[in-house]
This record gives C-alpha cells, structure tokens and sequence, in this order.
C-alpha cells in the first residue's frame, strides 16, 4: 500500500510551495521575483499535478550567473515549471529567456529530478539528478547549478529538520490530508495532500477487502 510519512510530506510541500525561495534562499538564488508571479496549479487525472510559475524578472547577480546570462539584457521571461507525480516523484524544469524571446531556442534552461520514498516513520530517502538543456558555458551552467543546489538543499534540510522537531515536540508525528492553515502558496500542497489522500484510501480499501491472509 502507499506509505507517505511525515518527512516525506515535508519535503514534498516544500518542493510544492517554490515561493520558498524567496526566503529559505534568499542568499543563493535572490529570486524574489516569484512573489509576484502570475502561477496555475492544476490537477492532471487522478495522481499528478503541473505548478507552473512565468514572470518577468530583472534577474539577481547569483541567477545571471548561474544560467550565464547576457549582461546586456534588463529584464527576462522568467519560468519555474513543476511536475508531480503522487506521491513523491517531481520534475522541476526552470529558466531564463530575455523577454519576448522564444526559450527553446535562446533560453537557459535547467531540469532538476526529485525522487523521494519513506525509510521510517521520520526518514526518507531523496533522490535526485540535474541536466541543462543545451549546456552553455562549455559546462560552467551545469556547474554552476550543481553548486547552487546543494547549497540549497542544505539550507531545505535545515528547514525541514525545525519542521520534524516540532511536529515531534508538540506530540504529533504525522500530518493531515490537508493543512490547517491555508495561505495563497499553499495550493499546490493542499491539492498534492488531497490526491495522496485518496490514493491511501482507496489502497486500504482494497486491501481490507482481500480479506485476512491464511
């Protein structure tokens, strides 16, 4: 049957809620530009989602470095695309085009993949891997976005390392379908959390009815 623990949820809403950036990495991405993004969340059949964000963006000193981008140009069509997969498979495509401009041809883009699976009741494993389409720089893009993630990802693992400790300090080792309090860039979580929901509910039906095991 499906296991989603806690961690896992953890991480999964977090990857959910790409607003994050803006504070969680503050100092390796400086992409407050999210904030104002215009975004659309969607349901795709019954255990996946698309969370796409476009936005115009002057591009901060560690963006413009990490996807090479011309100096000359002021402002860019900014992108940040997510596929889930439930329960805890995502494909995070992102990037940079300068405005107006079509981002298959002159853009930098860079796809990150998230695989992530219960080990215990507070641990999971995360799995993941990072290509650059059409690498730029004779490779210093994929560099670049290398480093740049896991210095996020470190700042994510202290992050959900406060979130584990006080959902253990306070007596609560799981969490709900749901959240209860629900802010604008908590869509994407709330939807992910209603479909796993489901899939559970559905999966333990099935397993109560095959009846014990002889």
């Amino acid at each position: 049957m499906c296991r989603w623990r806690s961690i896992e949820r953890l991480a999964v809403d977090n990857l959910l809620d790409l607003t994050h950036t803006a504070f969680v990495h503050a100092d390796t991405f400086d992409n407050a530009g999210v904030l104002e993004s215009e975004r659309v969340v969607k349901a795709v059949g019954e255990e996946r989602l698309t969370d796409f964000f476009a936005f115009k963006n002057a591009m901060s000193r560690p963006l413009r470095d990490g996807y090479l981008l011309d100096e000359t140009v002021s402002l860019f069509d900014n992108f940040l695309e997510t596929y889930w997969q439930a329960p805890g498979i995502m494909i995070l495509v992102h990037g940079a085009v300068p405005e107006g401009r079509e981002r298959e041809a002159e853009g930098a883009i860079v796809l990150n993949t998230n695989i992530l699976t219960p080990a215990s009741d507070n641990t999971c494993h995360y799995f993941w891997a990072q290509s650059v389409y059409r690498n730029r720089g004779d490779g210093k893009v994929r560099d670049m976005w290398d480093m740049m993630t896991k210095a996020a990802f470190a700042e994510d693992e202290d992050v959900l390392e406060r979130q584990q400790a006080n959902l253990e300090r306070f007596g609560s080792s799981s969490l709900a379908d749901d959240v209860s309090l629900v802010l604008r860039a908590d869509k994407g979580i709330v939807l992910a959390r209603r479909i796993v929901g489901r899939i559970v509910k559905r999966e333990s039906a099935a397993h109560d009815a095959q009846g014990p095991v002889l």
